[in-house]
């Protein structure tokens, strides 16, 4: 697919670590602008040193900040062909045991950050070619346990929005692809409290993992179909991982 995407822009979320990390330096290579969104201003620093991305710091968790960098985008780009909403957060928590407070941060992050930058940004996709991903979880399908159903209704609730976005982009012809992935090998688990003991278990089976790399070999792919082509729903699961 080299070539496709050369000479377009885009916004990648979360691009720090993990996927986000590897997806700007694939988009990079594949000669495109890449702005990319993450939070601490020396980690973004050296990220986009070594991919050369454009960064722009931002913690999704703060309301405010984001909005403001949605606005600031809509007003710097023109165009913007390709929008990856990829960073998340993770955590362990039974319904009960996830306070308001954590709720709303959960929610801030995982879901209304997503709608303020589409907002913002989808009048910048330009019809027929521009392109809207968002990375979401099996869990939004199929909650393993209890302790993971507020990090499951985040997702649940971001795979209905992008599916009706992608309804009303469908219109202008702005493809909208929602990706479903299971157990990918990134930082992100590490960060979750109270998870060591059970991730621990779960890295038994399946052995291995999906690599960043499988995940960003799989979405270039979605965005590089021809323009009448337009893959709504993906899900990547490793070899014996049952849901």
């Amino acid at each position: 697919m080299s070539g496709v995407l050369q000479g377009t822009t885009a916004v990648v979320t979360g691009v720090t670590s993990g996927i986000g990390e590897a997806l700007a330096a694939r988009l990079v290579a594949e000669g495109v602008e890449v702005v990319g969104l993450g939070r601490g201003e020396q980690r973004m620093q050296a990220a986009a040193s070594e991919a050369g991305f454009t960064p722009v710091v931002v913690d999704l968790a703060d309301r405010q900040a984001v909005q403001r960098v949605a606005d600031e985008l809509a007003e710097r780009l023109e165009r913007v062909d390709l929008v990856v909403h990829n960073a998340a957060q993770c955590v362990y928590a039974t319904p009960l045991g996830h306070d308001a407070a954590a709720w709303a941060e959960l929610m801030q992050v995982n879901l209304l950050s997503v709608i303020a930058l589409t907002e913002a940004l989808a009048p910048r996709l330009p019809d027929g070619t521009g392109q809207l991903v968002a990375v979401s979880s099996v869990t939004a399908r199929h909650l393993p346990n209890t302790r993971f159903a507020p990090y499951g209704v985040s997702k649940t609730s971001l795979d209905a929005y992008v599916d009706a976005v992608r309804m009303e982009l469908a219109s202008r012809a702005v493809r909208v692809t929602l990706l479903r992935l299971g157990l990918v090998d990134t930082p992100i688990y590490d960060k979750v409290d109270g998870f060591e003991r059970t991730l621990a278990r779960i890295r038994e089976s399946p052995a291995e993992w999906l690599s960043p790399e499988e995940v960003v070999d799989a979405l270039i792919w979605a965005v590089s179909q021809p323009p009448r082509v337009s893959v709504a729903e993906l899900t990547l699961l490793p070899r014996g991982q049952q849901r």
